[in-house]
């Protein structure tokens, strides 16, 4: 089912609170989460990871790929792998399905005020991580503080380096 027909069925959010404000932010992505592990994907949407994990479509095995010189044995290692093949793709399939459908359903959960942060975004965690990172207090607070440290570091380093500059300034040439 495509994003088109997904958008279609969903007439009204799938979330007991619509993203108006940054206040909400909280009890809105404590849902998100708690919708995402009940159908196992959390792992690939959760917006701290600082890069997106990969959903990837698992490889059909062939049978060349099976060691061994028994023919029998490869043949049945083969019928095994064929077999794990279409429950790995089976749950391949489900969890794209889910994105698929989280991500609309991100996108009917927000205010208009924050759709322009989300409408370029293909997933899940693309939607959640530029959601947390224009209105999540605590985000903007840690960025916010890793600046600080990064200007006192900064500042100690020039200062450490106008010490060092003087004090080379007054060595006596040799």
């Amino acid at each position: 089912m495509e994003l088109s027909n997904i958008l279609r069925q969903q007439t009204t959010t799938p979330y007991a609170l619509i993203l108006g404000n940054a206040s909400q932010w909280p009890m809105w992505i404590s849902l998100v989460r708690s919708n995402a592990k009940t159908s196992d994907i959390w792992d690939l949407i959760d917006p701290s990871l600082e890069q997106e994990p990969l959903h990837t479509k698992p490889l059909l095995p062939k049978k060349v790929d099976i060691a061994g010189t028994d023919e029998q044995l490869r043949s049945d290692q083969y019928t095994d792998a064929i077999a794990q093949f279409h429950l790995d793709y089976k749950e391949y399939q489900r969890k794209r399905k889910t994105l698929i459908r989280t991500l609309a359903a991100i996108q009917i959960s927000i205010s208009e005020t924050y759709l322009r942060y989300i409408v370029d975004k293909n997933s899940p965690w693309q939607a959640l991580r530029a959601l947390q990172k224009a209105i999540d207090p605590s985000y903007r607070m840690l960025t916010v503080s890793q600046q600080q440290l990064s200007n006192e570091q900064y500042q100690r380093a020039r200062a450490w380096l106008r010490d060092e500059t003087r004090s080379a300034e007054l060595k006596p040439v040799i």
